[in-house]
């Protein structure tokens, strides 16, 4: 069993600010008879039992020393306990850069098919758009693009804009 001891400044003691967060968090004042003092022993109740969490994998990485001096220097200045909650930090900052950056995921159709699409689009969202805006959202190759819409300039069912 584990024993909480309470602070020496008197913080906690029965009947304080103190006692009755732990009653509510599931802990039962009591005094110990090896050292004297007043601890808190944990009860069994719905407050006190451990949440379900998402089961978790650890992964093992290798860092050179230089990397790790590195690694521990960033810990410190964040504040963080442990380099793994600062290698989490990281990781999951990153996936998130990641997740909001645009990828365009490049399509390989032809020239034909490139400059249907571009005009439904266009015909859809009316207004002044770049071709690098049409790549983004159709996913086509800049090369194939540029040219269905030099192909759309030509044949008079786009112009070009000015802002």
């Amino acid at each position: 069993m584990r024993l909480r001891t309470l602070q020496s400044d008197g913080v906690g003691r029965r009947g304080g600010p103190c006692s009755l967060r732990r009653r509510e968090a599931g802990y039962r004042w009591t005094e110990s008879p090896y050292t004297r003092i007043n601890v808190y022993n944990p009860v069994a109740t719905a407050a006190s039992r451990p949440r379900r969490r998402e089961k978790s994998s650890a992964i093992p990485t290798r860092f050179t020393p230089s990397e790790l001096a590195r690694l521990e220097r960033g810990r410190a200045l964040l504040g963080l306990r442990s380099r793994s909650a600062f290698i989490r930090q990281a990781v999951l900052g990153k996936l998130v850069e990641l997740e909001g950056a645009g990828i365009t995921e490049i399509r390989e159709v032809s020239m034909e098919e490139a400059t249907k699409l571009v005009d439904r689009y266009l015909s859809k969202n009316p207004g002044t758009h770049y071709v690098s805006e049409l790549i983004e959202r159709l996913g086509l190759e800049p090369r194939i693009a540029f040219a269905a819409a030099q192909t759309l300039i030509d044949d008079g069912r786009a112009r070009l804009g000015r802002d």
